[in-house]
């Protein structure tokens, strides 16, 4: 009995800081998406961060994307919920729901789609509604874990082994697939077998996740924290030696449901109903987030970090953004971060502590999309940041009005980012910094554009500029052959007019024909001098008119002219005919020069 009350002890004064970490969370940002901020389901299941740094989150209504300002719902084919998504080294995300397998790609607007692999699976498990929640990448191929079905993708396509119990939790450590069966313990995947690991008996947990030097933390159903070697055959357990404090069983009794490795090798752990346990690296536990300092839910159902080593929670009543920045032993900021500076200059993305992009490109006078947010090389490919050739835009002159939409992947103290912009081909420069999050433009002329746009955050940091880049055809009336046609019409007046005085026949209408050309001259070079004279008059009516009837006055001297070149043109006709006519009565009848 005086044991199991010292156990007892021991336990209550190790969880202690647990609890008075409660309130010292002043130094730490806490950020909360609600379903009335994103517009879906409250339950979310996963999330994960693609190479842009958007985000995505496995919702019970599809998959949710967020750009830093705007919500976006891809729903799947049978509309059901996903619960597990995972990143590729590629940048592909892949996609698990219920029953349901596949991933995201950009299609020819650039909208993410959902691309389902079901049609890949065998008939046999076709209508299987068993939920994904795993997914690894391995040397034998693509794995998708459900509760009965391993589903295997490799080369095109996929085969299914079936547990004979369940499958609890699963983890890859050097591309070597370990998981846990609840039949026949841990198990590896070789050459599309699962092997057991020697020794390892009935064996389950829920949750592994790799660690240093290739090792497994394994958490235990009964609170214990071990790790065991994840190249090695022979099955072995040890204690955590990172946090020998949890040994004594500090979770005992807590359902931990997610972890995550933190930088510094400090990790986070997520339970069911006793929200968010952040740890160091010597196993202090430094904070126990929960709703009532700030989480939106104490039941956490997945965890994971971004680019910038903060830490996104999904729970049944939405989502959590923790940003640890000012927390004492942890250092979220990348290797990318570059000084408070202008990045105007700036030659890659890599350089930048963020990026901005570019998420949405309308036609406001068709009201069609252009652009919807993912540049690809290929349709149907991985998305990228920079826009290829085939995305380049060319519209007709009829469509040259359009609203874009941006955003920043910086999500800390997102409402006080500001943004700037300009289009290249319209502006000279940089407009001031906004809290815009979009342009509209009208009646743009033809041309080539491109549209800049980069974003700063409270700190001053400015991000990596996105830009697009479109073309406006040149309309029809400003084409080479309908000046050409022009000038051919004036020629042809000058033609009629020169032929009618020269055989003496309608000389009004000649004349009519050469003040209908001057017309038409005084009234191009009035269009051509419009912007000048527009400058020179200071936009007054008055003197734009006395400036016409100047320009009138200098063009009157060209219909002059014009009839003097017809008239001299006429009379040297006529006399050029005279000539021929006296020479055919000096060679006489039937006589010719040779």
């Amino acid at each position: 009995m005086l044991k199991n009350l010292l156990i007892v002890l021991i336990i209550l004064i190790s969880y202690t800081p647990c609890e008075s970490a409660e309130s010292t969370t002043s130094d730490i940002y806490i950020r909360n998406f609600t379903p009335d901020e994103y517009h879906a389901s409250s339950q979310n299941w996963a999330v994960v961060q693609d190479r842009r740094g958007i985000m995505y989150f496995g919702n019970s209504d599809g998959i949710l994307e967020f750009d830093g300002n705007t919500w976006h719902l891809i729903t799947l084919p049978d509309s059901s919920g996903v619960h597990c998504l995972e990143l590729d080294e590629k940048g592909r995300i892949y996609v698990g729901g219920e029953g349901e397998i596949g991933f995201l790609a950009p299609g020819v607007e650039g909208s993410m789609d959902y691309i389902s692999f079901r049609d890949k699976i065998p008939e046999a498990f076709q209508h299987s509604s068993d939920e994904i929640f795993s997914i690894q990448f391995t040397s034998e191929g693509i794995v998708f874990l459900a509760d009965k079905l391993m589903y295997i993708l490799q080369n095109d396509r996929i085969n299914v082994i079936e547990s004979e119990d369940y499958y609890f939790s699963a983890v890859c450590i050097d591309n070597s697939l370990n998981v846990i069966d609840g039949a026949k313990g841990l198990l590896h995947l070789k050459n599309g077998i699962l092997e057991p690991k020697l020794e390892s008996g009935d064996f389950r947990s829920y949750l592994m996740l790799p660690y240093i030097n290739d090792k497994i933390i394994i958490v235990l159903p009964d609170g214990r924290i071990v790790t065991h070697d994840g190249k090695d055959d022979q099955f072995g357990l040890e204690s955590f030696s990172a946090l020998p404090e949890l040994d004594l069983g500090i979770f005992m009794g807590l359902e931990i449901k997610s972890a995550a490795l933190l930088s510094n090798n400090c990790i986070a752990f997520g339970t069911i109903k006793n929200g968010c346990f952040i740890l160091d690296s010597s196993g202090e536990i430094k904070y126990h987030l929960k709703q009532s300092n700030g989480l939106v839910s104490d039941n956490v159902l997945a965890l994971s970090t971004d680019d910038k080593g903060n830490i996104w929670l999904c729970s049944g009543d939405g989502i959590s953004f923790i940003n640890l920045d000012c927390a004492s032993g942890f250092s979220n900021q990348s290797d990318r971060d570059v000084s408070n500076q202008d990045t105007s200059g700036i030659s890659g993305r890599s350089e930048a502590i963020f990026t901005t992009v570019i998420r949405q490109i309308v036609s406001t006078k068709y009201d069609s999309l252009i652009f919807g947010g993912a540049y690809y090389k290929t349709v149907g490919g991985v998305q990228v940041l920079e826009q290829a050739d085939l995305l380049l835009g060319v519209f007709p002159f009829d469509d040259n009005a359009f609203r874009i939409s941006y955003s920043s992947t910086y999500y800390k103290d997102i409402e006080k980012i500001e943004y700037q912009t300009y289009l290249e081909g319209l502006e000279d420069d940089w407009l001031k910094w906004s809290n815009r999050t979009r342009r509209e433009f009208t009646n743009l002329y033809w041309g080539d554009y491109t549209f800049h746009v980069r974003a700063r955050n409270a700190n001053g940091d400015i991000s990596a500029e996105a830009t697009y880049s479109f073309t406006i055809k040149t309309p029809w009336f400003e084409a080479w052959w309908f000046y050409a046609s022009q000038i051919a019409f004036i020629l042809t007046l000058l033609f009629i007019s020169g032929y009618l005085s020269r055989y003496g026949k309608a000389q009004k209408l000649s004349d009519s024909l050469t003040n209908i050309v001057v017309i038409i001259i005084f009234k191009y070079t009035i269009v051509l001098m419009g912007p000048f004279l527009g400058v020179f008059s200071a936009g007054i009516g008055f003197f734009k008119v006395i400036m016409n009837v100047a320009l009138a006055f200098v063009l009157l001297p060209s219909q002059k002219f014009i009839r003097k070149q017809l008239k001299r043109i006429v009379q040297k006709e006529l006399q050029n005919t005279l000539r021929k006519k006296l020479k055919n009565r000096e060679l006489g009848p039937g006589r010719h020069k040779k």
